[in-house]
C-alpha cells in the first residue's frame, strides 16, 4: 500500500498598496533576527528549484529569522505561482506573497536612494536599469534594522539564489550567533 500525503498551502496573498504595511509589520516583527527578502519569478523553473534549495538551508538554521518570498511576474504572461511552486517553501518563518505590481522591488529601489553607498541594484534589475524590476535576487538585513519610511539598506544583495546559498547561509548563521549566546 502506498500512502501519499499532500501538503496544502494557504492561498498566497496579493501584495496591494494597502497590504504593503502588513509586509512592513512582518519584517519589523522579526527584529530580533535577520530578515531575508527573496525575489522569485512565477514563470521560472529555476526559481522553483531555488525555493527548494532555500527550504533546505532554512532547515539548518534554527534561530529567529523572517523570510519574505516575493513571487512576481517578469513577463505579462506570468501568472501567480502555482500551489506546486509555493509548496517548496514550508518553513513557518517564510511568508510568501504575490507581487504583480512589483511593490517590494520598488521599495528596494527607494532604500537604495535613501541610503547612498548601499549595494547597487542595477545589475539585478531588468535591463540593468534603476527603474527595472528586481528579480531572481536575495537581500539580507541584519537583526535590529527596522523598516521605517523605507526598507533599511541590505547588508547583502546578490542574484541567483541557488549559487549564493552558501554565502547566504554563512551570513545568516553569523547573524544568529549573538542570539544563541
Amino acid at each position: 500500500m502506498v500512502l501519499v500525503l499532500a501538503w496544502r498551502c494557504r492561498p498566497i496573498p496579493t501584495l496591494t498598496e494597502g497590504a504593503l504595511s502588513g509586509m512592513r509589520e512582518t519584517f519589523n516583527a522579526g527584529n530580533d533576527g535577520p530578515r531575508v527578502l527573496v525575489f522569485l519569478v512565477s514563470g521560472c523553473a529555476t526559481c522553483e528549484m531555488d525555493a527548494t534549495a532555500l527550504e533546505s538551508v532554512l532547515g539548518r538554521l534554527p534561530g529567529p529569522l523572517v523570510v519574505i518570498a516575493v513571487w512576481e511576474p517578469l513577463k505579462p504572461t506570468d501568472g501567480p505561482p502555482t500551489s506546486q511552486m509555493l509548496s517548496h517553501l514550508r518553513d513557518r518563518r517564510v511568508t510568501q506573497v504575490w507581487d504583480p505590481d512589483h511593490r517590494l522591488s520598488d521599495e528596494m529601489a527607494k532604500a537604495e536612494v535613501a541610503y547612498p553607498g548601499s549595494i547597487p541594484q542595477d545589475r539585478l534589475r531588468t535591463g540593468e536599469r534603476s527603474d527595472g524590476i528586481l528579480y531572481h535576487a536575495v537581500a539580507l538585513f541584519p537583526p535590529g534594522a527596522p523598516w521605517g519610511s523605507t526598507l533599511p539598506a541590505p547588508s547583502y544583495l546578490d542574484g541567483g539564489l541557488e549559487p549564493t546559498l552558501g554565502e547566504v547561509e554563512r551570513r545568516l548563521q553569523a547573524y544568529m550567533l549573538p542570539a544563541a549566546r
